[in-house]
C-alpha cells in the first residue's frame, strides 16, 4: 500500500512539474514563483549579501575626513568580491530565462543591478535599473494587464446574471464622495501588498539614482530622486533611504548645508542601529566644519547614546574634547584635561596618535603653533595608519611652509606624497608643493650641511674627536628608538638631523673625553688604535676574550637577560644604564672617528675646505634662483645673493648671484639698486659673459644666435640617427669641437648621440663601453640618468639574449621599435616566462580556470606563443578594450594568490594590439619590456 502511494505520489508530482513548465495552465505561474524564489534568485542573493558584509569589512573608515555614507561604495578595489558577483549575476540571467512567467524576473534584474554596481561597473548597473523603471512602469505594466482584464469582465458579468439581486441605495443627509474622487485617493495612497509579492521599480529607482550619483550625474539622479519624493505611492519604508541618498548627492557635490535637512529626516526615521550611528556622526561631522560646536557636541553626545563600535564612539568623545571651547549650556570639561585623560586610558593605546593630533588642533586654534607642531611630531611618533600619517604629514607641512621654513616643509609633504592615497583630491596639490620646493630644500640643505662641516673642519683634532664622538653616541640612540618602535615612525629630517649635530658642537668643548688608555696624538688627544684593543687583556676591549666569558657564563648559568644583581630574588627590575657610563667603558677608536669624520665630509686640507666653500656658494646661488623661480619669493633670493657675495666674494657664483640681484631689481624698477649691482659686476667681473652682455646688448644676441645654430645642429645630427645613417651622424658629432669651439655647449647630450652611432656600428658591447664613459664623465645630470638607464636595459638583453639582438647591425636607430603609447585601443595580455624550457602547456589550463573563475563574463581564452625567438609565453585575448581594462586584469592578477599558483618565473605584460604586432613581427619583445615600464607603470 505505501509503495503505491509513493508510486502515485511520484507520477503526480512529475505531472504538475511538466505542467509547470508549460505556459498559461493553472499551476504555471505558482510554479515559476516556487522555483524562482528559493532556487537561483535565493543563492544569488545570499552572494550578493556575502559582497555587501565583505566590502563593508574592507573600507577602513577614515575620522579625519567625512564619513562614508555608504562603505561599500568606497572601497576602492572591489577585486576581492568579483567571483561572487559574477556568478550572481550568471544565476539571475539563467533566472530571467526559465522562469519569465514568474513574479520573481524584476527581482533578478534588479540583483543583477546590484551586482553590477558592487562590481563598480557604474554604466552597467545604470542601465540595468534604467530598464528596470521604464519596462515596469505602471503605464507600461497596465497595457499588458488590460487583455487580462478583459476576459475578468466577462466572467464578472456571468457572475452578475446568476446572482440577480438588486441592492436598495439609501441617500444620506451628508454630500457622497464621487467614484472617481475616491479613485483618486486610494490611488493616492502607498500600496498595502500584504503578503503579496512587492515589485522592485521604486527600489530600482532608488539604485538607479545612487548609480548616477556614482557616475557624478547628478541631474539625472535628482530627477528621479524628486519623482520618489512626491510619488505617493512609494512605499513608506523607502522614506529613510530616499532622504538618505538625497543627503548622499549633496554632500558627493560639497554642498554639505543642504545636505543637513534630508539627513536629519534620515536620522528620523531609520531604526537599524548600525546605519543610524552612521548618519549621526555623519551630522556631527557637518556641523564641525561649519563652526557650529554646539549642534555638532549634541550629535557626537547622540551617538554615545546609541552604543556604536568603540571605535566611534571613541572618535565622537574626541570631537566632543574638539568642540567643548565652542560649545555652551552644559559644563564641558576643559579640551586639554579631556585629552591627557584619554591618553591615561590603556583603551587608547592604539589611538595616541589621534588623540595627540586632535591636541595639536586645540593648540593651533588657539594660536600656539610651537606647542601645535609638537604634538604633531608626538603624533606622527605613534602613528602606524597613513590616513592618520597623512593628515599629520600635511599639517606639518603646511605650518613649516607658513614658518618659512621650506626644508622642513619639503620633507613634510614628500611624506605625505609617500602615504597619502593618490586618489585623494588633495593629492595633486601636495604633489604640486612637493615640487616647487624640491629645488629650494634640496640646495638650502646642501648649504647648511657643507657650511656646518666647514665649521668644523676649522676646529682643532680635540674638538672634532668631541663632536665625532657625540654625532656616533647620537646615531646609534637614534638607530634603537627607530628598531624599537618599529618602521612606521618618521625618520628625522636632514635638517632636523643637522641641529642635532650643531647642538652636538656647542657641547663638544663642554663635555670631558671618556678616560681611555693609550697613546696621546700631536694635539694631546688620547686614542686607542685596533691592534692595541685586541692585545687587551681586558674582556671587553677584546672579542676574543668577551666571547669566551660569554660562553662560560652560559654554561653555568644559560641564557639571563642583562641586568644588575640578576642572582638575588629580591632585586629591582627597572635600572636604568647610563649611555655616557657605557661610551666610557667601551671608547671609540681612532679609525671609527676618522671614519666619521670622512662620512661626514669634514674637510682637512686647505684644497678640501677651498672646494666645499665653492659648492656652498653653488647652493646658495641654485636655492636663490628656485625662490625666484618656483616659489616668487625675491625677498628670499636677494637675502641669499647678499649673503654669497658677502661671504664667498671670489667664488664663481658670486657674478651670477649679482645678476640675479640685477635682474629682480630691474624687475621692481628699482633702478638704484640694479645700477650699483650692475657696476659692481663691470669693475669685479669685466671678463665675464655676464660683464659683456650687461656693456653690449649685441654681444647677448651673438650668444643667442650661436646657441640656436648648434641646437639646429643636434637636430639635423639626431634626424641622421633616426634614419639609419651613423656613421653621417658620427663625423657631424666629431666635428662639433671644430664648428663651436672647445668649449661648446650641449657636450653631454651630443656625448649621447655618440655613443648612439657606436652602437649603430659596432654593435651592442661597444655602445655599453660609450654608455659608461657618459656615466664617469658627466655626472649628476641628465644625461648620466638616461646613460644608467640604456645600461640597465642592454644588460639585462645581454643576460637574456646573450647580446645578439644588436650585434653587428648598422642600422642604429632603425633598430629600436617604434611603440606607440595608445590606451584606447584594444589590449591583449601576455605572459612571458623566464626559463626558456618552461612548458607553458601544462600552465594553460590553469590560466584558463582561472579565467573562468574570475573573468567568467569577460569570456577569455588563452594561447601559447613564442617570443623573441624562443621565449615561452601565454597569450590571454578577450574583452579588453582599453589599457585601463587590462592593467586593471594585471593588477589584480599579480595580487591574486589563484593565478598561477607556485609558479615563479614571469612577467604579466598588457599590451595593445598594434605594439603586438610590432613585437612579434620584429622578434624585438624585450625593448617592450623598457617601453612597458614607462609608459604602464
Amino acid at each position: 500500500m505505501k509503495s503505491l502511494f509513493i508510486f502515485f505520489s511520484t507520477i503526480g508530482l512529475t505531472i504538475i512539474m511538466l505542467v509547470g513548465c508549460a505556459k498559461q495552465t493553472l499551476v504555471t505561474k505558482p510554479y515559476h514563483n516556487l522555483t524562482g524564489r528559493y532556487n537561483a534568485y535565493y543563492n544569488a542573493n545570499l552572494r550578493v549579501v556575502e559582497s555587501f558584509d565583505l566590502l563593508n569589512k574592507q573600507h577602513q573608515d577614515n575620522y579625519n575626513k567625512y564619513l562614508e555614507m555608504y562603505p561599500y561604495a568606497a572601497v576602492a578595489d572591489a577585486g576581492a568580491v568579483k567571483q561572487p558577483l559574477d556568478e550572481a549575476i550568471t544565476k539571475c540571467a539563467r533566472n530571467i530565462k526559465l522562469h519569465t512567467v514568474g513574479n520573481w524576473t524584476d527581482d533578478s534584474y534588479h540583483l543583477m543591478g546590484k551586482a553590477e554596481f558592487l562590481q563598480k561597473e557604474y554604466e552597467r548597473a545604470a542601465n540595468t535599473f534604467k530598464f528596470i523603471v521604464d519596462k515596469y512602469h505602471p503605464e507600461n505594466v497596465a497595457k499588458e494587464l488590460e487583455k487580462l482584464k478583459k476576459k475578468k469582465k466577462k466572467k464578472k458579468r456571468k457572475k452578475k446574471r446568476r446572482k440577480r439581486k438588486k441592492r436598495k441605495k439609501k441617500k444620506k443627509s451628508q454630500k457622497k464622495k464621487t467614484k472617481q474622487e475616491a479613485e483618486d485617493e486610494e490611488d493616492e495612497k502607498p500600496i498595502k501588498y500584504g503578503i503579496k509579492h512587492r515589485p522592485v521599480r521604486y527600489r530600482s529607482m532608488l539604485w538607479l539614482a545612487k548609480t548616477y550619483i556614482e557616475l557624478g550625474q547628478f541631474d539625472e539622479a535628482g530627477y528621479y530622486l524628486r519623482q520618489l519624493e512626491n510619488d505617493k505611492k512609494v512605499p513608506k519604508k523607502l522614506y529613510p533611504r530616499i532622504q538618505a541618498v538625497i543627503a548622499y548627492s549633496w554632500i558627493k557635490q560639497k554642498e554639505y548645508e543642504k545636505a543637513i535637512e534630508p539627513l536629519e529626516l534620515a536620522v528620523a526615521h531609520t531604526k537599524k542601529k548600525t546605519i543610524k550611528n552612521r548618519y549621526v556622526y555623519l551630522l556631527g561631522q557637518i556641523y564641525q566644519m561649519q563652526g557650529n560646536s554646539q549642534l555638532a557636541m549634541e550629535r557626537f553626545h547622540h551617538i554615545l547614546r546609541l552604543r556604536p563600535s568603540y571605535e566611534m564612539e571613541f572618535n565622537a568623545r574626541l570631537n566632543m574634547a574638539k568642540n567643548a571651547a565652542g560649545a555652551t549650556g552644559k559644563k564641558v570639561v576643559d579640551p586639554e584635561i579631556a585629552l591627557k585623560r584619554m591618553l591615561r586610558d590603556s583603551k587608547n593605546e592604539e589611538y595616541k596618535d589621534q588623540i595627540y593630533f586632535a591636541l595639536a588642533e586645540i593648540k593651533l586654534k588657539s594660536g600656539n603653533k610651537e606647542d601645535g607642531i609638537l604634538a604633531l611630531q608626538q603624533s606622527l611618533n605613534y602613528s602606524s595608519n597613513n590616513a592618520q600619517r597623512t593628515e599629520g604629514c600635511l599639517l606639518l607641512a603646511q605650518l613649516f611652509y607658513e614658518k618659512d621654513d621650506f626644508v622642513q616643509s619639503y620633507a613634510y609633504y614628500d611624506s605625505t606624497i609617500q602615504v597619502m592615497d593618490k586618489k585623494d583630491e588633495r593629492f595633486a596639490t601636495t604633489d604640486l608643493y612637493k615640487h616647487r620646493l624640491k629645488g629650494v630644500a634640496t640646495h638650502l640643505a646642501a648649504k647648511i650641511d657643507k657650511d656646518s662641516m666647514l665649521v668644523v673642519g676649522s676646529w682643532e683634532r680635540l674638538k672634532q674627536e668631541r663632536w665625532a664622538i657625540n654625532g656616533m653616541e647620537m646615531e646609534e640612540a637614534m638607530a634603537k628608538n627607530r628598531a624599537a618602535k618599529g618602521p612606521n615612525n618618521p625618520l628625522p629630517t636632514k635638517k632636523g638631523f643637522r641641529e642635532m649635530e650643531l647642538s652636538s658642537m656647542n657641547a663638544a668643548t663642554d663635555r670631558p673625553l671618556p678616560s681611555r688608555t693609550g697613546s696621546r696624538g700631536a694635539t694631546g688627544t688620547v686614542t686607542i688604535s685596533d691592534a692595541a684593543l685586541q692585545k687587551s687583556k681586558f674582556p671587553l676591549y677584546n672579542a676574543t676574550l668577551k666571547k669566551k666569558g660569554e660562553r662560560e657564563f652560559e654554561k653555568r648559568w644559560n641564557k639571563r637577560s642583562w641586568v644588575d644583581n640578576w642572582r638575588r630574588s629580591d632585586r629591582e627590575e627597572d635600572i636604568t644604564i647610563n649611555d655616557e657610563e657605557i661610551a666610557a667603558a667601551v671608547p671609540k677608536t681612532q679609525a671609527e672617528i676618522d671614519a666619521y669624520l670622512k662620512k661626514k665630509g669634514v674637510p682637512k686640507s686647505d684644497q678640501e675646505k677651498e672646494a666645499l666653500a665653492l659648492k656652498v656658494g653653488e647652493a646658495m646661488f641654485k636655492a636663490a634662483e628656485h625662490y625666484r623661480e618656483d616659489l616668487g619669493r625675491n625677498d628670499k633670493a636677494l637675502q641669499l645673493v647678499k649673503q654669497l657675495v658677502a661671504k664667498y666674494p671670489d667664488n664663481p657664483y658670486a657674478v651670477e648671484a649679482m645678476f640675479l640681484a640685477y635682474n629682480i631689481y630691474s624687475e621692481k624698477n628699482n633702478a638704484t639698486q640694479a645700477n650699483y649691482y650692475k657696476n659692481e659686476i663691470l669693475k669685479k667681473y669685466p671678463e665675464s659673459n655676464i660683464a659683456k652682455v650687461l656693456s653690449d646688448p649685441e654681444f647677448a644676441n651673438s650668444e643667442k644666435i650661436k646657441y640656436q645654430k648648434i641646437n639646429q645642429y643636434y637636430d639635423d645630427t639626431y634626424a641622421m640617427i633616426q634614419d639609419g645613417k651613423a656613421e653621417q651622424a658620427l663625423s657631424r658629432v666629431r666635428a662639433v669641437p671644430t664648428e663651436f669651439g672647445s668649449n661648446y655647449e650641449m657636450k653631454a647630450r651630443f656625448a649621447i648621440l655618440e655613443a648612439m652611432c657606436v652602437g649603430g656600428m659596432k654593435g651592442e658591447q661597444d655602445y655599453i663601453k660609450a654608455l659608461r664613459i657618459i656615466v664617469t664623465s658627466f655626472p649628476n645630470t641628465k644625461e648620466e640618468k638616461q646613460a644608467k638607464a640604456m645600461i640597465a636595459i642592454l644588460g639585462g638583453n645581454k643576460a637574456k639574449n646573450k647580446g645578439g639582438a644588436v650585434n653587428n647591425n648598422k642600422g642604429g636607430a632603425k633598430d629600436l621599435v617604434p611603440y606607440r603609447v595608445n590606451m584606447k585601443t584594444k589590449h591583449l595580455i601576455l605572459v612571458v616566462f623566464d626559463n626558456k624550457k618552461t612548458k607553458i602547456n601544462q600552465y594553460r589550463a590553469g590560466l584558463t580556470e582561472f579565467n573562468n573563475k574570475f573573468y567568467l563574463n569577460n569570456r577569455l581564452s588563452v594561447s601559447s606563443i613564442l617570443v623573441d625567438g624562443g621565449t615561452p609565453s601565454l597569450t590571454i585575448r578577450g574583452a579588453f578594450t582599453s589599457g585601463e581594462q587590462a592593467m586593471k586584469y594585471v593588477t589584480d592578477a599579480r595580487a591574486n594568490p589563484e593565478f598561477l599558483p607556485g609558479v615563479k618565473g614571469y612577467t604579466i605584460y598588457a599590451i595593445s594590439q598594434e605594439n603586438y604586432g610590432l613585437a612579434m613581427t620584429t622578434q624585438k619583445f624585450y625593448q617592450y619590456r623598457a617601453f612597458f615600464e614607462k609608459h604602464y607603470r
